[in-house]
C-alpha cells in the first residue's frame, strides 16, 4: 500500500512538502521487515557468490 502511495506522489509531482509521510513510512517500515526477517530465510537476501 505505501508503494502506491509513494507512486501515487511522484506521479501527481506533488511538492516534496506535501508527500513526505509516505516515503518515510516506506523506508522505515522496510528497515522494520528486514529487522524481523527470520534468520532461516536471510539467506535470500544475500547476493548470490560468484
Amino acid at each position: 500500500m505505501l508503494t502506491g502511495a509513494v507512486t501515487t506522489h511522484i506521479v501527481n509531482h506533488d511538492p516534496v512538502v506535501e508527500s513526505w509521510a509516505a516515503p518515510t513510512h516506506l523506508v522505515i517500515m522496510g528497515i522494520f521487515a528486514l529487522a524481523n526477517w527470520p534468520a532461516d530465510r536471510r539467506h535470500l537476501l544475500r547476493a548470490p557468490a560468484p
